[in-house]
């Protein structure tokens, strides 16, 4: 069964439409950015040269608009037992990884959080 993935030009539409209403760009930036094709790296481009923002800034935005909490796995030692609540090839096919476990509560991190299929 193919995996659903939310369409990546409606996405960057929901972005820019938060960045402008939040005033990070501009109205004309935004225009600017879809007379250039509204190409997904150009509204991160756009993004980062008018407020400096960092790749992981940038993700931790998308997830603010997508809903989806942003977490840093970066260093963090992952349990084996937490790992295993996810099969391997789940893992590999939707780009995610258990990372945390409290109670009945698995927490887990995705690559691609417009991703349908891994929700």
């Amino acid at each position: 069964m193919p995996t659903r993935v939310l369409d990546q030009q409606f996405l960057d539409q929901q972005v820019a439409e938060v960045l402008r209403t939040k005033n990070i760009v501009s109205e004309d930036d935004i225009a600017a950015w879809r007379q250039g094709g509204s190409l997904h790296q150009g509204l991160q481009d756009l993004v980062a040269k008018k407020q400096n923002l960092s790749e992981e800034d940038w993700t931790r935005l998308k997830g603010d608009v997508w809903g989806v909490p942003y977490a840093n796995l970066s260093g963090l030692t992952l349990s084996p037992v937490v790992l295993e609540s996810i099969t391997e090839s789940a893992a590999r096919n939707y780009a995610i990884v258990a990372f945390e476990r409290q109670g009945n509560d698995l927490s887990v991190g995705l690559v691609e959080p417009y991703n349908l299929g891994a929700l």
